[in-house]
């Protein structure tokens, strides 16, 4: 055989050897994207049953609004009360200390 046709020979194997090369890394870098796709749908899946969560909870939260307002307002209405109250328990407390104040201590 001619020296050409060695050389033809070898050009042939390093190509096909680089061909598979490719191939393999291919078939590899597919593997990974197709791993992460994988991973990114079930990572889809979990937001969007965490999204119907949030959504369903908001809507429990509206509807109940208007109760929270009057709960709201109930509670304001008691601390003005209570406001009124203290005030008054401190002027019947202020009396009684000067009443104390004017009975003579042996």
């Amino acid at each position: 055989m001619p020296w050409w046709t060695w050389i033809a020979v070898g050009v042939f194997a390093l190509a096909a050897a680089g061909g598979g090369a490719l191939v393999v890394l291919g078939l590899r870098t597919f593997r990974r994207l197709r791993a992460s796709g994988e991973r990114v749908s079930a990572a889809l899946g979990e937001l969007t049953r965490s999204s119907e969560r949030l959504a369903s909870a908001g809507e429990a939260l509206s509807g109940r609004s208007d109760e929270f307002e009057r709960t709201l307002a109930r509670l304001r209405a008691s601390i003005r009360r209570l406001s009124a109250l203290l005030r008054a328990l401190a002027d019947a407390r202020d009396t009684v200390m000067r009443a104390v104040a004017l009975v003579p201590r042996k």
